[in-house]
């Protein structure tokens, strides 16, 4: 048998995971895969999960109900958002990976409510999955789940 391995300072590193499609989710999972044909072992220390306030004191985007439209839908859906107060506003699709599939930037919308289509953002309707709707109004972002049938 050989020696036991015991990584020293310097062999160790730090990645950083998106895992803002979990975002809201009341449970998500995590999982690590490791691809060596020399089978060697997998050392995980200090794991942390992190939620970072998006502001003090400010009414959230929520408040107003985003939704996305029917869901499941087949090919494209509704989002309904509203503002507080005049804002920047831009749209992500993302898949499961956390893959930005789509994007539109709106530029400054004025406060109240707004809607739009998946395939206005798209450019066209979707292929069936699961993606995630990311709504970034100024310092705030608000994330739905879509199923595409």
């Amino acid at each position: 048998m050989l020696g036991t391995f015991v990584p020293t300072a310097d062999q160790w590193r730090t990645e950083t995971v998106n895992v803002t499609p979990l975002v809201g989710a009341e449970n998500g999972m995590i999982k690590f895969v490791v691809i060596d044909s020399a089978g060697n072992d997998l050392y995980l220390e200090d794991i942390n999960l992190v939620n970072a306030p998006v502001g003090i004191n400010d009414p959230s985007m929520d408040e107003y109900g985003t939704n996305v439209f029917p869901n499941p839908g087949e090919g494209d859906a509704g989002i309904s958002y509203g503002l507080f107060r005049p804002q920047p506003v831009s749209i992500q699709l993302l898949d499961v990976s956390g893959r930005i599939v789509a994007f539109k930037d709106y530029g400054n919308k004025g406060a109240g409510e707004h809607s739009v289509r998946i395939s206005d953002i798209s450019g066209s309707t979707m292929l069936p999955g699961i993606y995630f709707v990311r709504i970034q109004a100024g310092t705030q972002q608000i994330i739905r789940k879509w199923i595409c049938n």
